[in-house]
Parts: structure tokens; sequence; C-alpha cells
């Protein structure tokens, strides 16, 4: 019987083969910020490592993501072995993911309830973009700690540590509205190209904003972009020339996160679908 354990860095090089076995396109410094940022779970049959899981945690609130099990073990219940145990170690704390189809009914099964599609979407860098009549900029590190409140108005969550990780040695854009930030967009080096994500606007046109001023700082290669339909930017970067490729639905196991009614700024673009 495969047993479980701690994720360790010894076991990224393993995690990432099983990764690439499902078409994903991490890298090893993917993995790396992952595994530094959370924690995580391993299965492993004898010396062989066989599933993975992670997770990243908030005061009252964690994501879950990076659930893989090899495809010759995924008849003896070991996903949902992996989640559980992970359910344990998070604790009293509200938990989102992103399921995939073929995972819907079993979280479903644990307590998650569906909140709202989730569209990735991603292509070459389009060429030939239209004018964005909003101005954007580069934003100074020393301007993370306002995005971060913005981001916690959109999202509910104090994510400011979370942001600096992530945004360290990349591009974060802000539009203002006076002397106030009032949309950010983080692009970050990710997967085959680069990522656009998390995206907080108060409006689709602040969002396409971020998003037209985020793919011209590219000078080509590969850009995606992970976001609720709802709120009309999937269509819109389809107009652009982004392609469907997936996604999933957001669920929630708890209560979601409290945001201010008074808050105007909303999540259109996420970090990724394991972080949220």
């Amino acid at each position: 019987m495969t047993s479980l354990s701690s994720f360790t860095a010894s076991h990224l090089g393993a995690a990432r083969g099983l990764s690439q076995n499902e078409g994903w396109p991490h890298r090893p410094e993917d993995w790396r910020q992952m595994f530094e940022l959370g924690d995580g779970l391993v299965a492993m049959d004898g010396d062989t490592l066989v599933g993975t899981i992670m997770w990243w945690t908030h005061p009252n609130h964690a994501t879950l993501g990076m659930v893989i099990v090899e495809k010759d073990h995924r008849s003896e219940g070991l996903g949902g072995r992996l989640v559980s145990e992970a359910l344990a170690r998070i604790g009293n704390r509200t938990v989102a993911l992103c399921a995939t189809d073929m995972a819907h009914r079993g979280y479903a099964r644990l307590g998650f309830k569906a909140v709202c599609a989730i569209h990735q979407l991603q292509a070459d860098v389009p060429q030939v973009l239209p004018e964005s009549d909003l101005p954007v900029r580069i934003l100074d590190p020393s301007e993370i700690g306002e995005a971060a409140q913005l981001d916690q108005s959109a999202t509910g969550l104090p994510r400011e540590h979370f942001l600096r990780e992530i945004s360290s040695g990349q591009v974060i854009l802000g539009a203002f509205e006076g002397e106030v930030l009032s949309a950010y967009a983080l692009l970050r080096r990710a997967g085959r190209g680069h990522v656009i994500g998390p995206i907080v606007a108060p409006d689709l046109r602040s969002a396409k904003a971020l998003v037209l001023c985020a793919i011209k700082q590219l000078k080509g290669g590969f850009v995606r972009v992970d976001t609720n339909p709802r709120l009309g930017l999937s269509a819109w970067l389809q107009e652009l020339g982004l392609k469907r490729a997936g996604g999933g639905t957001a669920m929630v196991k708890g209560t979601l996160p409290l945001v201010s009614e008074q808050a105007t700024a909303k999540l259109f673009g996420l970090a990724s679908q394991a972080y949220g």
C-alpha cells in the first residue's frame, strides 16, 4: 500500500516528472516557488513518488492544488486519501481549489461546493493589439503594499506576504484614480511563458487596460490568463486571439472570505489555478 508523507525539497524533481506526464507546463522554478510558499504531501510506492498535493495558507483560508496521482494508482482512492489528509493538516480554515471536470464529484463528496467556472485562456502573444484608453504604469516595489490592500478588498484575504513573494523580480502594473491605486495586475514568468494574474480592477475596462499593458511588456512568447467568465474578460481575451485551453470549477469548503459591501474591486484574473 502506498504511504503518505510530508513534501520535502528532495521530492521536487519527481513531482515535476508527474506534472510533465499530465502535460502540465510547470518549470522546476515553478515547483520550487510553490514548495517554498506552501506545504504538501507526497504518496510513495516504495521509493517511487506516485502522488502529490500542495496547499497555501492564510490566517483563516487556504488554497489547495497540484493534486496529481500517477495513472496506474488512480483506482486505489489515492486522490481522496491525499485530499483528506491535507484537509486534516490545514485544520479549521476555509479551503478553496479549482477542480477539473473529472475530480468535481470527488470534491463534492468531501463537502466542497461549486462557486464559479474558471476559464484558462492562452496563446502566443498577439501581435496586433487595440489601444487602451486608460493610463497604466509599472509599479515600484514600494507600492506593493497598496496593491495588497486593493487585493484584500477584492478577495477578503490578507495576501501581502504572498504577493510580495510571487512579484519579486516580476512586473507589477497599476492604474490610478487621481493619486489612488484603483487596479493592479502581475505579469510573471511561469509555465510555457508568462501568466497575467492576479488581475484586480473595479471594472472590465480597467482589467482590459491592465492586460493590454502587460502584453505590451512582452516581445513575443506565450501568455496565459485564468479568469471567471462571468466577469467578461474571457470573451474579450478570445476576441484578442487567446484560446480556451481548459479550466475548471472554483470550489470552496467552508465560508467564503468576507468582502466588504463597499469594495468596488473584483478579481478578474487568478494568480494561478493552484494559488487562487
